[in-house]
């Protein structure tokens, strides 16, 4: 029986989710899209394995298999497909199971999906872009809240019209302390990262440096060197000074917290077990009102 924590990446289309867990895992694992679309139509689950490959259910049953590029390259999954889950043999996923979950205001369908996913997620990491929140975002916060669910947020700085990427630039400052207000007016707690409520990170830098961003395909990989070309020329900097964009973007004091065995240890464990109580006097207090109602 598998026993680790189920970590959900959620937040809306287009703010990064995917790119977050290719970050994470530093390995083209999850499908990125573009031009205003969601591609993790279904829930992805990344589990640790001996053998690097997707599996593919339907009502709990496993229906196909296929290589993990044959996985990237897939545009569009079967109606049938409720579910798919990738092995991988990398060290974090030791101690957390990954869930990639669709973009919460993609469509109708995308936001019943995610809010469903939740039920069997014990943990969220809530990745947010560097703008106002949303309607959609708010929803995801008070369902986490709702469901008691832990979480972490993730700001995403991504804004080619203004050229705000840099993580600790005073725009984005702003934006962390906008978002931290609102969740402490809400009373929502999220789990800090270095003492952060909001970890501000630049997750195209990351991907960019790690040189990872080498296996999109074509157009993707233009469309990152034309947007670091454009952002280096307005900053005269040079688009080969690789060591800028990996220690700015962040991820790598993110990926050494998350990436760790103590992160995922007792605290979030004893979170789990409170959150299991909680649920319990809920229900005992359901069953209480009931009978009192009858009487």
């Amino acid at each position: 029986m598998d026993t680790k924590l189920n970590v959900g990446i959620v937040g809306c289309f287009q703010n990064g989710k995917s790119t977050f867990v290719n970050c994470l895992l530093d390995d083209l694992v999850a499908r990125t899209g573009g031009e205003g679309v969601s591609v993790t139509s279904v829930a992805t689950k990344y589990v640790f394995g001996e053998t690097r490959m997707a599996k593919y259910y339907s009502n709990n049953k496993c229906v196909n298999e296929s290589s993990v590029i044959e996985f990237i390259k897939t545009k569009v999954f079967p109606k049938t497909i409720d579910s798919i889950e990738v092995s991988l043999w990398k060290p974090i996923l030791k101690y957390i199971n990954i869930i990639d979950t669709p973009g919460i205001n993609a469509n109708e369908k995308d936001s019943h999906v995610v809010l469903s996913s939740l039920q069997c997620i014990d943990c969220a990491i809530v990745i947010l872009t560097n703008r106002d929140l949303s309607i959609a975002d708010g929803l995801i916060f008070s369902k986490l809240f709702e469901s008691k669910i832990p979480f972490y947020v993730v700001m995403n700085c991504y804004d080619i019209t203004i050229g705000t990427w840099n993580p600790i630039c005073d725009f984005n400052k702003k934006h962390l302390s906008n978002i931290s207000s609102y969740l402490s007016n809400h009373n929502y707690s999220p789990m800090t990262i270095n003492q952060h409520p909001v970890f501000a990170v630049n997750l195209l830098w990351f991907w960019y440096a790690s040189e990872m961003y080498q296996l999109d395909d074509i157009e993707k990989k233009d469309d990152i060197i034309y947007l670091i070309k454009k952002y280096c020329k307005n900053n005269n900097l040079s688009s080969q000074n690789i060591d800028y964009f990996r220690t700015n973007s962040n991820l790598l004091i993110l990926r050494h917290y998350f990436d760790n065995d103590i992160t995922w240890g007792i605290p979030i464990n004893c979170i789990k077990y409170i959150s299991s109580i909680n649920n319990a006097i809920s229900l005992w207090k359901e069953t209480i009102n009931q009978i009192i109602n009858k009487i």
